[in-house]
């Protein structure tokens, strides 16, 4: 397979070369270096590279070569994203070749991850470790990733297929809004899976439906290629905004649908069996370096102890989070993190959430191991808290963003660094994603509290705005439309509202649907309205920016064309 990757890395060398001549037009060319998960950003001559992390699994190895390439091609940092992958920004043209080489020798590649093809297969980052696990979905999640990379029946599909599987009930995954989504389960003796179809975030957000009750572990694969199959049949081809899986099932309706698959199933040829059942890939690593040196329990190792760290079902073991901010990390916390791995013979993997978790830390070592990721500034205690907040890279890169939600992501970090927030179990549960335009890269629709860029008329000028969703089941409503300026302050005043007025072990969500929208939009109204440019000139610039906010440099994305 390495030998495969060289090839096709010496294809796309040439391929650049051929563009940079004229040999090969920008239409021509685009889909060649999409399909490598190479994206134009809205700066003329830079690009976004997508690295594909299967299941979000990294070893040491990897960590070192992200962390060169970080250094060498980018901005010295990478991020983490909302499919478990990475990506670097502001790459050059003529540096992919020697950084898709990097990748190919320590086995990861960015192929597949853009296009119309099924993208990275995303997995429960706890998956086999969490105290709820059925079990752990790695290797079935493994066995699809190995299957439709370079497969011919997924290369050319009418709009991009995006597929989670979960291994407990609470869905890590969040696999009821992927175009395909698979949840352990177990039917007398056998191990296999619920599986759903049609489900997607985006403007017009959709919960999956239920294919199959259950499927046997083996036969996952070949479902998943005959549902495949059908999209490729049934997809809009004409309408791009109408082509993805959640719009067939729309069309159709589930029960035609599953015919579909179902005649599809029967004509799925035999394929190699990639799924290894007899055993599960992951198993704690020896320790190869001695014991760590012991470390103190300090008050901020209890707090981040508290927040971070969660026992795994294996006794002696725990699961440490490491929170990323708007999933940025450094070349130095990517080495940092390389080494700690080793050390205290840990297993990452990239979590949906733009963070990394850190499996099998054996329970003594914990002391060590916060003391460890402090140094690097990666013990932060706010995994998942309403102060880690998921954005999408925003107007800084994004053509067809409006806004540039990781800074807003950034101010509202720095705005709600508080120590009651992290000290109130419920409200720093609450969850908030932001997205810089209506596109749900940022996952805002299953937010608590989610936000998606917008723009704004007042006094004559241009004005940043937000849409504020508040979800009480589902998918989030909208409550009120903001100044961009102002939405770290709204955030704040529904958190202190839900503070001040909750029923005792009543959770954001169930508070939001008791309250309504109507008493919860008059705690942000006198945020709403946008003011005078003489009276507050700043709330016409976006967050980080430095000259007035305007729409002239967005375009259309390419993930769109």
């Amino acid at each position: 397979m390495e030998e495969l990757a060289l090839q096709e890395i010496d294809e796309l060398e040439a391929n650049v070369a051929q563009f940079r001549s004229g040999e090969l037009s920008l239409e021509e060319f685009r889909p060649r270096r999409t399909l490598y998960g190479v994206y134009g950003q809205r700066q003329r001559e830079r690009y976004m590279v997508r690295v594909r992390v299967p299941q979000g699994r990294l070893t040491p190895e990897q960590l070192l070569t992200l962390a060169d390439i970080a250094e060498s091609f980018s901005r010295g940092f990478a991020h983490v994203t909302t499919r478990q992958d990475i990506e670097y920004h502001f790459v050059l043209l003529e540096h992919m070749p020697a950084l898709l080489r990097q990748l190919a020798a320590v086995d990861l590649t960015t192929r597949e991850a853009g296009g119309n093809i099924v993208r990275n297969v995303t997995c429960d980052p706890l998956s086999g470790v969490c105290g709820d696990a059925v079990f752990d979905v790695t290797p079935h999640a493994d066995a699809l990733a190995g299957h439709f990379l370079r497969n011919p029946v997924s290369q050319e599909l009418p709009r991009k297929i995006k597929i989670a599987l979960s291994g407990c009930p609470c869905d890590h995954a969040l696999t009821w809004v992927h175009d395909i989504g698979a949840q352990a389960a177990v039917s007398g003796d056998r191990r296999g899976f619920r599986l759903l179809v049609g489900g997607g975030l985006g403007a017009l957000p959709r919960g999956a439906d239920v294919l199959e009750e259950f499927v046997p572990e083996e036969e996952l694969v070949p479902l998943c290629e005959a549902i495949v199959r059908a999209f490729q049949r049934t997809g809009d081809r004409k309408r791009r905004q109408r082509a993805r899986l959640k719009f067939v099932l729309a069309r159709l309706g589930l029960e035609t649908f599953r015919k579909l698959v179902h005649e599809e199933r029967r004509q799925v040829p035999a394929a190699p069996d990639l799924l290894d059942t007899r055993a599960e890939l992951e198993e704690p690593a020896p320790l190869r370096t001695g014991e760590p040196a012991p470390a103190e329990r300090t008050p901020e190792y209890h707090r981040w102890r508290q927040v971070c760290v969660l026992p795994q079902k294996q006794a002696g073991f725990a699961v440490a989070a490491v929170a990323l901010p708007a999933g940025k990390i450094t070349a130095g916390q990517l080495r940092a993190l390389a080494d700690i791995a080793r050390e205290f013979a840990l297993r990452p993997r990239t979590t949906i959430y733009q963070n990394i978790v850190l499996r099998w830390a054996r329970e003594e070592h914990l002391p060590a191991l916060h003391a460890a990721l402090a140094r690097h500034n990666l013990a932060q205690p706010t995994a998942e808290t309403l102060l880690d907040p998921v954005a999408c890279p925003g107007a800084e890169t994004c053509a067809s963003a409006i806004t540039n939600g990781k800074a807003l992501a950034r101010a509202l970090i720095s705005q709600l660094e508080e120590s009651e927030y992290l000290e109130d179990e419920a409200a720093r549960r609450i969850q908030v994603k932001i997205s810089a335009c209506p596109n749900a890269c940022g996952q805002h629709p299953v937010a608590d509290i989610g936000l998606y860029g917008g723009a704004l008329h007042a006094d004559g000028r241009l004005l940043p705005m937000y849409h504020l969703l508040v979800n009480s089941n589902g998918f989030g409503q909208l409550l009120a439309r903001l100044p961009a300026r102002r939405a770290p302050q709204a955030v704040r005043a529904l958190v202190e509202d839900y503070r001040s007025r909750r029923l005792p072990e009543e959770r954001f969500r169930p508070f939001a649907r008791r309250v309504g929208l109507g008493e919860l939009r008059a705690v942000i109204a006198p945020l709403l309205p946008p003011p005078a440019f003489v009276e507050d000139p700043e709330a016409y610039l976006d967050w980080e920016a430095t000259k007035l906010f305007s729409l002239e440099e967005r375009g259309e994305g390419e993930c769109a064309v």
